[in-house]
């Protein structure tokens, strides 16, 4: 079974910072690449991961950047978002909880590294948590 993710932009991050590759964000991000899991986003989605990666307080390479997001976005699939009434701590979290409604149904989740920042619900996970549902999905 494939699963359907919206990675929030902080696992990105993550996975692109870190130096171990047994990190959850390093393995979520090697699943997408290799097929296993679809990223989910929409053209909001697509435009915060573009600013934020190419911050210069990162500094990550241009050209990576621009590498990782097409392979990201030609591997996964692009949705309108869900009307969500709700309200947030941060709004800006509000694309991401929108387009994990949408594949909620799908074998949808939302990984964040912000767990605090959303509300209490099943798809909303962290990426170990995430990487525990994978595991016993076997």
């Amino acid at each position: 079974m494939k699963y359907h993710v919206v990675s929030d932009t902080n696992v990105l991050v993550s996975a692109l910072l870190s130096k171990r590759s047994e990190s959850a964000t390093v393995i979520v991000m090697e699943k997408v690449f290799a097929g296993e899991i679809i990223p989910v986003f929409c053209k909001e989605i697509l435009e915060e991961y573009s600013s934020v990666l190419l911050r210069k307080k990162f500094g990550f390479d241009v050209v990576t950047v621009h590498l990782f997001l097409h392979e990201f976005n030609r591997r996964g699939i692009i949705v309108d978002m869900e009307q969500a009434d709700i309200i947030l701590p941060d709004m800006k979290d509000k694309p991401f909880y929108a387009v994990a409604l949408a594949c909620e149904n799908d074998e949808g989740y939302l990984i964040t590294g912000n767990l605090k920042h959303l509300p209490t619900r099943p798809f909303i996970v962290s990426p170990a948590r995430f990487l525990e549902i994978l595991q016993n999905a076997d």
